[in-house]
C-alpha cells in the first residue's frame, strides 16, 4: 500500500537527538489556530503540518479544551516548561503531550493527569516518553529557584523530571509496550500495520515519531472519522 504524508505545511522537521525534544514555535499556515483565550490546562505539541489533523483526533476522543502548538526543532524539556510557567494563560496545574501523542479511544482528565514512567523491553525506564505529563507551576518554580546559575536549556532532562516527581510527591505508574494496554510506540518509517490496528482497539495511546506518524497517516485519517 502506498504511503502518503499528511501535508499541511512544507517545513522540514529535523530528527530529534537522544533525550531532546522539539521546541515550540508559532503555528504558521495551519487550518487550526492555536487557542490563546482564557486559562488552558492541556497542551498538545505537534509536528509541523499535523496540527489540524491532531485536533480532529482530540476533538473525537477528548471533551476538554486543548491548546495545539507546532514544534520544529529540538529543545530541552526545561525550556519548554519554563516557557509554560511564564505563560499566564496556562493554568497552574497543566498537562503536556510531546509530539505526537495520539489517543486510541476516549480519554478523560483522569487519564491525562496520571503520571507514568515508560519501561522498555530491557527494563530501562524513562520519564521523557511522549505520553501525558502533568505538572504544577508552583513545584516547577521552586525547582527553577534552586538552580539559579543553570539555564533550563542545560538541564539533565531525566534528573529534572525525577526531581519534579520527588518534590511533587508523585510516584509514576509503570507502563510499556510489552505489558498492559496503555501505549504502543510507532517510531519506524515502516511500522507493522497489524500492531498499530490492534493498538487502536486495545491501547490508550500511540506515541509516534514524525516518520511513524506519516507512515500510518491513512490509518489515522480513518481513526479520526
Amino acid at each position: 500500500m502506498e504511503k502518503k504524508e499528511f501535508q499541511e505545511t512544507a517545513a522540514p522537521v529535523p530528527e530529534s537527538g537522544p533525550g531532546q525534544q522539539p521546541a515550540a514555535v508559532a503555528v504558521q499556515d495551519e487550518s487550526v489556530a492555536v487557542q490563546d483565550a482564557g486559562m488552558e490546562s492541556v497542551i498538545v505539541f505537534c509536528y509541523p503540518g499535523t496540527v489540524g489533523y491532531m485536533q480532529r483526533i482530540y476533538d473525537k476522543f477528548y471533551e476538554g479544551k486543548v491548546r495545539y502548538v507546532a514544534m520544529d526543532r529540538e529543545e530541552n524539556i526545561g525550556m519548554i516548561l519554563a516557557g509554560i510557567v511564564a505563560d499566564e494563560t496556562i493554568a497552574d496545574n497543566f498537562v503536556i503531550m510531546l509530539p505526537n501523542c495520539v489517543p486510541c479511544a476516549g480519554i478523560t482528565d483522569a487519564d491525562l493527569y496520571q503520571s507514568v514512567v515508560y519501561v522498555n523491553n530491557s527494563g530501562s525506564r524513562t520519564l521523557l516518553h511522549g505520553l501525558p505529563m502533568p505538572f504544577r507551576k508552583d513545584v516547577l518554580v521552586s525547582i527553577f529557584e534552586e538552580m539559579p546559575g543553570v539555564s533550563p536549556a542545560e538541564y539533565d532532562q531525566e534528573k529534572f523530571l525525577e526531581m519534579y516527581n520527588r518534590k511533587a510527591g508523585v510516584r509514576p505508574v509503570e507502563v510499556g509496550f510489552s505489558f498492559g494496554n496503555y501505549v504502543t510506540p510507532v517510531k519506524r518509517a515502516v511500522p507493522c500495520e497489524s500492531v498499530v490496528l490492534e493498538a487502536l482497539i486495545r491501547k490508550k495511546f500511540l506515541t509516534c515519531s514524525l516518520q511513524g506518524f506519516n507512515a500510518i497517516i491513512d490509518i489515522l485519517r480513518k481513526h479520526a472519522e
